[in-house]
């Protein structure tokens, strides 16, 4: 016998009863629970500041990812601001069991017929990154095991487990220490951040200095042209990693003229975007070649 759900049950969150009522026709997401009264937080440190940054964090990874992304955005479509407030409401009525949420969150997960098994793989780990992120040492991991409750009830309800390949028992223990994890420490600058930490496994490439030389030899004469060029040379040596200039978490960098400052660092935010890694500017008198005006190290890593 399969173990597919089909009916609207949520497992046994604290906070939150089995109690339903009908959505009203302006409720695009179709959830409306009726939850208990207001009772005990998961943790005393939950705030509903935190929840709020979590979930935004969260979407902004959901919706950047090359998987879920497209998913998530065909069926929230432009109504992101409503399903935003919908899911701040539903992770209230969990983690500080406000009572804020109502909805059936199966049957509207039942309609996601392109999510495969193993998305919710990617999902889990997007939500640990949040929770870490944005929850004190001692309050994440009661969030994270809420979530994978969760987790666990929509996935055997889309699923089961007789009529699919990969288990859930497999996905829950593929937790954050399988996760590559990234935080700003100690602030950003302008493009840069004073420092980046990484976590979990992963793959991790040091990048040697690289200048404004072509392959046949040619060097650019002004400062953005050179610097265009170093970054093509690193993009190139992070392709060859399959990595990206989005994996790049430390540049060292070497300039002859205090002047190009500001050259170089409008090449970078155009290369780079938002992604801004720890970074180390040295004005120095000369590289190896007097036409170089620009030099530039990188690190980068991507989980494995």
């Amino acid at each position: 016998m399969s173990e597919r759900y089909t009916g609207d049950a949520m497992p046994r969150v604290p906070g939150m009863n089995a109690t339903t009522k009908p959505a009203d026709e302006g409720n695009a997401d179709g959830l409306r629970v009726a939850t208990a009264g207001p009772r005990e937080p998961l943790h005393p440190s939950i705030t509903e500041k935190q929840i709020s940054r979590m979930v935004d964090e969260f979407y902004d990874r959901v919706f950047a990812d090359a998987r879920l992304g497209p998913i998530f955005m065909h069926h929230i479509g432009a109504d992101r601001a409503h399903h935003m407030h919908v899911i701040k409401q539903f992770w209230s009525s969990v983690l500080l069991r406000s009572g804020a949420y109502a909805g059936r969150p199966v049957p509207v997960h039942l309609k996601l017929k392109e999510v495969e098994p193993d998305d919710f793989r990617n999902w889990l780990g997007h939500f640990r990154i949040g929770a870490r992120a944005c929850f004190t040492p001692e309050a994440a991991p009661h969030v994270i095991a809420a979530a994978e409750r969760i987790a666990e009830s929509l996935w055997l309800a889309m699923f089961g487990t007789a009529t699919s390949e990969v288990r859930f028992s497999d996905i829950i223990a593929d937790r954050e220490d399988k996760t590559m994890a990234r935080q700003v420490i100690g602030g950003a600058g302008q493009g840069f951040s004073h420092g980046i930490e990484v976590s979990g496994p992963q793959r991790t490439l040091y990048i040697a200095g690289q200048v404004a030389i072509d392959a046949s030899g040619k060097i650019p004469g002004n400062i953005e042209a050179q610097c265009h060029l170093v970054w093509d040379n690193i993009e190139k040596l992070l392709q060859d990693a399959k990595m990206t200039l989005k994996d790049v978490v430390k540049t060292t960098v070497l300039l002859t003229s205090a002047t190009d400052i500001d050259g170089f660092r409008k090449v970078r935010a155009q290369r780079l975007g938002d992604n801004a890694p720890a970074s180390t500017l040295m004005i120095i008198t000369a590289l190896a070649r007097p036409e170089f005006k620009v030099e530039v190290e990188a690190i980068a890593s991507k989980d494995t």
